[in-house]
C-alpha cells in the first residue's frame, strides 16, 4: 500500500511521515520511506547521509534498463514517464528486492529509504521539480506493492503533483492541514484543482497543532467532513524536537500513537485496486501522448500501449 502525506513547509507532514514508519516498525513492518519533496531534507530525521542517497532523477538510464530489458518495441524511442508497462516489462518488487536495493539505501533492517532528486548547482535555471519527477512515476508504474506492504511518501502538494501522474499513484493521500486560513485557502485550492481531474482520488486530512475545541470548531466549519481522518494535538514535544532533540521525536510518536493507530487502520481498509490504477496510467499517457508528444517526437506513443495487460497477471 501506498500512502502520500502531502503539504506545504512547516506543516509537519515530513515529521509525521516519519512517525508513521516508526509507528511501522513497532508493529514490524519493513517501510519503504520516499521523499518526494522538493526540498530534500527526510534524510536528516532518518539519519542517512545525503552523500550516500542515490537519486532517482540521477538513476534513470538504470531504471530505464531494468524495466525494460526485455522490451524490443521501446529501444530506439525516447522512454517517456507516462509509458504504461507491458506483460513484457520487468517489474520492481518490494523490500527484498536486488534492483530495489540498489536504487535505495538503508538506515537499518527495517526502513529502505529513496530519494526522487538532488538539487545541484547545475539545475539552477535549468531544471525544477517536475523534471526530476519522469524517473519517480516510471518506478511507480512498475512497482508492485500489496496490501500488507507499506510505502510513505513524504511529498508536496497542489500544481506540484496534482497534474502529473503523482495524484493517482498513490493508495491514500492524506493533506496535513493547520487550523488557520493560509491552509485551508492551499486545501481550497487543491480540493478545486481535483474537479477539474478524471480520478477518484482517495484523500483524508489530518488537523494539525490543534490546540483547543475552537480550533477543532474552525476546522469542523471548513474541511469537507468525508475527509476528515482525525487530529494531532499541539506537541510540547515537537518544539523540543525542533530544538533538535532527538528523544522528543520518538516521545510525540508515543503521545499520538492512537492517531498513527487510526491512520494505519484507515490505509490497510483500503483494498489496492490496481484496475483503477492501470486505467488512471492509460488515460494520463493518452492524454499527454496526443497533447503533446506525438507531435513532438513524430511518434505515435499510443501504440506501445499492450492491449492486453493487466496487473493481475504479473503479480
Amino acid at each position: 500500500m501506498r500512502i502520500a502525506f502531502l503539504w506545504k513547509w512547516w506543516s509537519w507532514k515530513t515529521t509525521l511521515s516519519w512517525n508513521f514508519a516508526n509507528y511501522l516498525n513497532a508493529k514490524n513492518k519493513k517501510v519503504l520511506l520516499v521523499d518526494a519533496d522538493i526540498n530534500m531534507h527526510l534524510n536528516t530525521l532518518v539519519w542517512i547521509d545525503r552523500k550516500n542517497i542515490k537519486p532517482l532523477s540521477d538513476n534513470w538510464k538504470l531504471i530505464e534498463n531494468y524495466i525494460n530489458k526485455n522490451r524490443s518495441d521501446v529501444e530506439n524511442i525516447p522512454f517517456i514517464g507516462s509509458m504504461p508497462p507491458t506483460l513484457k516489462s520487468n517489474f520492481i518488487k518490494w523490500i527484498d528486492d536486488e534492483f530495489l536495493n540498489q536504487i535505495s539505501c538503508t538506515n537499518d533492517k527495517w526502513l529502505k529509504f529513496m530519494a526522487i532528486w538532488n538539487y545541484n548547482d547545475s539545475d539552477v535555471w535549468v531544471n525544477c521539480y517536475h523534471t526530476k519527477t519522469d524517473n519517480y512515476i516510471k518506478f511507480l508504474n512498475h512497482f508492485l506493492d500489496k496490501n500488507d506492504d507499506i510505502m510513505i511518501a513524504d511529498s508536496v502538494t497542489w500544481i506540484d503533483n496534482i497534474w502529473n501522474p503523482l495524484i493517482y499513484s498513490y493508495d491514500l493521500n492524506v493533506i496535513v492541514v493547520e487550523p488557520n486560513q493560509k491552509s485551508l485557502w492551499i486545501y481550497k485550492d487543491f480540493i478545486k484543482g481535483l474537479e477539474n481531474l478524471w480520478i477518484d482520488l482517495n484523500l483524508k486530512v489530518v488537523w494539525n497543532k490543534v490546540m483547543d475545541d475552537e480550533d477543532i470548531l474552525f476546522l469542523k466549519k471548513n474541511i469537507k467532513s468525508e475527509h476528515f481522518l482525525c487530529y494531532l494535538k499541539k506537541s510540547k514535544n515537537m518544539k523540543n524536537f525542533d530544538r533538535w532533540d532527538e528523544e522528543w521525536l520518538w516521545l510525540f510518536m508515543k503521545e499520538h500513537e492512537d492517531i498513527f493507530d487510526k491512520i494505519y487502520n484507515h490505509l490497510i481498509s483500503v483494498k489496492k485496486d490496481y484496475e483503477k490504477y492501470y486505467k488512471n496510467i492509460l488515460d494520463n499517457h493518452k492524454f499527454v501522448s496526443n497533447s503533446y508528444y506525438n507531435d513532438y517526437y513524430n511518434i505515435d506513443f499510443n501504440k506501445f500501449i499492450d492491449p492486453d495487460f493487466n496487473f493481475n497477471k504479473v503479480l
